[in-house]
């Protein structure tokens, strides 16, 4: 009884989380249906191999139907490719696209109704007392391979101009990998550049930014100490789209904490900067510079950019208002693209034109 009981389980488990809905539902998504098809293809190429090479010490206890399908499958498979056995994941995912494999396909999603098909990776060891301790090694190659697979097919929605399904897509993704960080990374970056640039209206793309930034809120929720997921969220989402400097520092600053790309210091000195931090920025840059001692360019522009804004705040605190205006025109003038600068000259003007009109 303990046995039956386990085994019904870790049936929920596999049903809940790993078998895409489109075999229990119909109307879901095709796509993840065929994932889980190439899977079981996969693990059917390595059972099979397992047993000619008597790696595993049992006899076939696969049921009929489901070893008669297999062959069928091997047979199509090897019509189009002779080596079928050792293609690649994305050369079989082309493979079972082919007209001959419909049936096939059909077949499958047939006795993976009736239970007839393993859906999981190899056997499954139920006398053991803690089935659970079964589960991760069961579930991590099918949650690699169905990610990577899905992912595939996010780029051809974009591509193809899809961009409602997207996101389902993307949510599936990190659902079966929630440890996929290039997956939250990109998915995030094309909700906020690719699909903002295909809406005109400003409403829509802060609606799509606003799904990049929940996506990644997401992704920190599974990474707590993923570095480039912070540095994604505090540049390309606060700093580049929404222009949030004070919380561009933050989650900058948070990536630092960890082991990071020198570009994370570099743009947490950058938001600090536009914050009106100058004194922390240049203590970023100079520890940066220290990190990296052939970037000339902090050496010879950022940092003595920096000091020159510091010495211009400790004029206005000592009171020569004149003398730091005339440090804020200069690097204005010097530079188009700095931010504060502009902000800074024209509220110095404005101070010294009220104290001419009141005197």
């Amino acid at each position: 009884m303990r046995v039956q009981r386990e085994k019904i389980v870790f049936g929920a488990i596999i049903i809940a989380f790993l078998v895409p809905i489109s075999i229990v539902q119909v109307g879901i998504d095709r796509d993840e249906g065929e994932v889980v098809f190439l899977k079981w293809i996969d693990n059917q190429q390595a059972y099979q191999n397992r047993l000619l090479q008597k790696i595993v010490e049992t006899n076939d206890d696969r049921n009929p139907e489901e070893v008669a399908l297999f062959a069928r499958v091997e047979s199509a498979g090897l019509s189009l490719a002779a080596d079928f056995d050792g293609l690649s994941v994305q050369d079989k995912w082309r493979i079972i696209h082919n007209p001959d494999f419909e049936p096939l396909y059909e077949r499958f999603l047939q006795l993976a109704r009736e239970s007839k098909v393993t859906l999981t990776e190899g056997l499954i060891e139920w006398s053991n007392p803690d089935v659970s301790a079964n589960v991760g090694a069961l579930v991590l190659g099918f949650r690699k391979l169905a990610a990577d697979m899905l992912w595939l097919k996010f780029d051809q929605y974009w591509h193809t101009g899809l961009y409602q399904r997207m996101l389902p897509i993307m949510e599936t993704v990190v659902l079966l990998d929630p440890h996929f960080i290039e997956a939250y990374a990109l998915g995030a970056w094309h909700f906020a550049y690719n699909v903002t640039a295909v809406f005109p209206s400003a409403e829509e793309k802060q609606k799509y930014i606003q799904v990049g930034i929940r996506f990644l809120e997401e992704g920190l929720k599974s990474n707590p100490r993923s570095s480039k997921l912070y540095g994604e969220m505090g540049y390309t989402m606060y700093f580049r789209k929404r222009r949030d400097w004070e919380k561009a520092a933050y989650y900058l600053g948070e990536g630092t904490k960890y082991e990071h790309e020198g570009w994370i210091e570099r743009a947490y000195a950058l938001a600090l900067e536009r914050m009106g931090e100058e004194e922390k920025a240049l203590a970023v840059r100079e520890q940066f510079l220290r990190n990296y001692p052939d970037r000339e360019r902090l050496q010879h522009y950022a940092i003595p950019r920096l000091k020159k804004k510091l010495k211009a705040r400790n004029l206005e605190e000592d009171g020569e208002l004149e003398e730091a205006l005339r440090i804020w025109r200069f690097l204005e003038q010097d530079d188009r693209g700095d931010v504060v600068a502009p902000i800074e000259v024209m509220r110095l003007e404005k101070i010294l034109k009220e104290r001419e009109t009141a005197s």
